[in-house]
């Protein structure tokens, strides 16, 4: 497709574009194509592979400087093969694929992508720390955006009174140590855990929620007889890293 043909298309109400880079005719400076296209209608939606492999670091940094916070989407491509080792032999709609080192996924004996086996902890990890993206760009790139642009952002996407209270709690180095589905089931994630440890049962005795004028955002929640208080900010959101995905 053209640049004309994508611009036709977003004034008849696409408001998404799949796999920025990947499949799309290449942007130059006299046929921006559909790249150009993505980086120059700012208020659609772009999805992006951001595994650093689909797509060079320095190209995930342009493309979220170009489209800036609010409008981009990152995606995993992953394929049902994801936490799977490498080197094993799969199946993509009828054709054989093999996982790589790199994690991609390649039809067998060709140096074609056939997906990732990106996680979703891994691309934000990606993004904030290999290609340089402000990390709330990023983060809103996991989470409040996709959640605008399938329109259920309502409840899903953000830590707020009345939405869903599904979150994700990492590590330093992205791991996952928790995650929480609507505050009501916990799963843990620590190495050597047992399986029926995992899965927790916490009720949610109370909450409280508040922004400050200078925008920190506070809230605190009784769980179990045990108070959690969190506090985050442009600062402390990098490192306390409690998300609602």
């Amino acid at each position: 497709a053209t640049y004309e043909d994508a611009v036709m298309g977003i004034a008849n109400g696409a408001m998404s574009m799949t796999h920025v880079y990947n499949g799309m005719t290449r942007y130059h400076h006299r046929n921006p194509g559909l790249v150009g296209a993505a980086f120059r209608i700012r208020d659609v939606y772009g999805e992006i592979i951001c595994d650093g492999c689909h797509s060079h670091l320095a190209a995930l940094n342009n493309f979220f400087t170009i489209k800036g916070r609010d409008y981009s989407i990152m995606i995993t491509d992953s394929l049902r093969a994801k936490h799977c080792p490498p080197g094993g032999n799969y199946q993509l709609g009828g054709h054989d694929i093999e996982i790589g080192e790199d994690g991609l996924a390649r039809l067998k004996g060709t140096n074609t992508i056939a997906g990732s086996t990106l996680r979703m902890n891994r691309g934000l990890k990606i993004l904030a720390e290999d290609a340089m993206v402000p990390f709330d760009a990023a983060l809103n790139s996991c989470t409040i955006n996709p959640a605008r642009c399938l329109r259920v952002d309502d409840r899903k996407g953000r830590i707020a009174a009345g939405c869903d209270a599904d979150l994700v709690v990492l590590e330093d180095n992205y791991d996952v140590i928790q995650t929480y589905c609507r505050a009501g089931h916990a799963v843990n994630h620590e190495p050597g855990m047992k399986k029926a440890e995992r899965h927790r049962n916490f009720r949610c005795l109370s909450a409280f929620f508040a922004i400050s004028p200078d925008c920190r955002f506070t809230f605190s929640v009784r769980w179990g007889g045990r108070v959690l208080f969190y506090q985050l900010d442009k600062v402390f959101l990098r490192f306390c890293q409690v998300f609602a995905f």
